[in-house]
């Protein structure tokens, strides 16, 4: 990962993986939409990917725990471990939400690899 002609890294090796989620959402700008990953127990996710079509700060993702933080997307998320599992304290129903502006349906996608235990 990295620049065309920059700065990078690389890496390698495996993620075992029990279940993978997949999800995606349009939103339509000025609303939100709940989408339910069904995902309550973070402490089992190995991996969160979250991508969007747009990254100018118009759209954000909420976990369904109170405290959860929104999340502005400004590029895309993507997190292992402990890491991933701060994101939020429940993955069970996330919250996508874009801006009046621009006008065009935002597409937010998730890919969440678990554990089984």
């Amino acid at each position: 990962m990295g620049a065309g002609s920059g700065p990078g890294l690389t890496g390698s090796g495996t993620l075992d993986a029990g279940a993978v989620t997949t999800a995606s959402a349009e939103v339509d700008a000025g609303t939100n939409q709940d989408l339910a990953l069904q995902i309550d127990d973070v402490t089992r996710v190995a991996m969160l990917a979250v991508t969007c079509n747009r990254y100018d700060g118009s759209i954000t993702i909420k976990g369904g725990d109170a405290g959860d933080p929104a999340l502005v997307l400004t590029g895309p998320i993507f997190a292992f471990g402990a890491v991933a599992q701060r994101l939020a304290a429940s993955l069970g129903t996330v919250k996508v939400t874009a801006a009046a502006a621009p006008a065009t349906p935002a597409s937010v996608s998730f890919l969440i690899a678990t554990s089984l235990t």
